[in-house]
């Protein structure tokens, strides 16, 4: 009768030194490729004509366009900030929004929150309109 012999399932087998390698080497290439197409998935946005239409004292409203050059649409986030005209950041808010493909829409927004009281309506300086990007984003 033959004899079988059981394999001792304690014993430690090490993992070999190239599977090692090949793993850390697809690890970093992963992390490259994410980070090109991170920087490539804003390209066809284009943010145009970016102006505050309405002050008041307790609200500002900013108007801007968006156009989508890809042939899909696309559901971006964006940061509104109006800024002082001593460069400090007075209200800023996130938001999202869906563009058409190939085309180009008009946006109007209000701001209601404001990190600093206004004063004076001349205090406003400038806006800017970008896609936001966080680092826990898809």
């Amino acid at each position: 009768m033959p004899k079988f012999e059981r394999l001792d399932w304690n014993v430690k087998r090490p993992v070999p030194v190239t599977i090692k390698l090949l793993l850390m080497l697809a690890i970093i290439m992963g992390i490259l490729m994410r980070n090109c197409w991170k920087k490539n998935q804003a390209k066809p946005i284009i943010i145009s004509d970016v102006k505050i239409t309405e002050i008041t004292r307790v609200s500002i409203e900013v108007s801007y366009y968006v156009q989508n050059l890809a042939s899909i649409p696309l559901k971006k986030s964006f940061i509104i900030r109006v800024f002082t005209k001593s460069g400090e950041e007075l209200a800023s808010k996130i938001t999202q929004n869906e563009i058409p493909a190939r085309s180009k829409k008009h946006y109007v927004k209000i701001l209601q929150k404001f990190n600093m009281p206004l004063k004076d309506k001349s205090e406003i300086g400038h806006t800017t309109v970008e896609v936001y990007t966080s680092a826990f984003s898809d």
